[in-house]
């Protein structure tokens, strides 16, 4: 994977004001898709980093347990579903998303397996689609937050070995499809990984990806006030 920057990087929610105006509408949405930019972290210099989707087109925000990827994701899918992208989200953990179903421009929360499959089989049928459609069509932006990759994928195998289907996992497949094609035609790929968890996927998944780690050296005694600005985060969002 590319490093996309260093390791003393700490999500903080984003309980401020939108950094950037929101998107009246879709073509609002296409118009400002070359400039849009999600806000991730701050180093302890008070740095902000961000991802351009148009300049990374996948990215992976790498740490171990306790880091932060979670309260990093949710602060994604509030500024994408700002921006008037259309938000698709898998998770293993409902509540940490259920709220997003309530929300303008987010199309799906999967937390279930079946329903993770379907939304994968929507998005590569979609991409296929755009794809078929030619490189002069100018599409509406969308992306896809999975938290967490491993366990999403585990999901996949763990359903389509108990179908007893010989063929490949085809959910599987399609997320690689995504991945590899899916910058072409403005779907983009939000991923939470545990660093070990990386090895674990073919050199092909990782490098469609750019890393962006985030340190646990963080929390410690600050754990406290970091999930009470969670807390104040989620009220606002409600």
């Amino acid at each position: 994977m590319t490093i996309h920057t260093h390791s003393d990087a700490e999500t903080k929610s984003l309980a401020q004001l939108p950094l950037y105006p929101e998107a009246a509408d879709a073509p609002a949405a296409i118009a400002a898709f070359a400039q849009f930019t999600v806000a991730l972290a701050e180093d302890r210099a008070e740095h902000l980093h961000c991802w351009r989707p148009v300049d990374a087109p996948h990215l992976a925000v790498v740490g171990d347990y306790g880091c932060g990827k979670t309260v990093t994701v949710q602060n994604a899918a509030a500024q994408f579903a700002r921006a008037h992208w259309a938000v698709h989200i898998a998770a293993q953990f409902d509540h940490e998303y259920a709220q997003f179903r309530s929300w303008a421009n987010v199309r799906c929360v999967a937390t279930q397996p079946d329903k993770q499959i379907a939304l994968i089989g929507h998005l590569a049928l979609l991409l296929k689609q755009r794809l078929r459609a030619g490189p002069s069509r100018v599409h509406a932006p969308v992306v896809l937050l999975v938290d967490s990759l491993s366990e999403i994928a585990e999901n996949f195998s763990l359903a389509h070995s108990y179908s007893g289907a010989p063929t490949p996992d085809p959910a599987t497949a399609d997320l690689h499809a995504l991945l590899r094609y899916g910058r072409q035609v403005r779907i983009h790929v939000l991923a939470a990984m545990v660093p070990r968890d990386a090895a674990t996927f073919s050199a092909e998944i990782q490098d469609n990806f750019v890393e962006f780690p985030l340190s646990r050296r963080h929390h410690g005694l600050a754990l406290s006030a970091y999930i009470d600005e969670e807390r104040q985060f989620t009220a606002q969002r409600n």
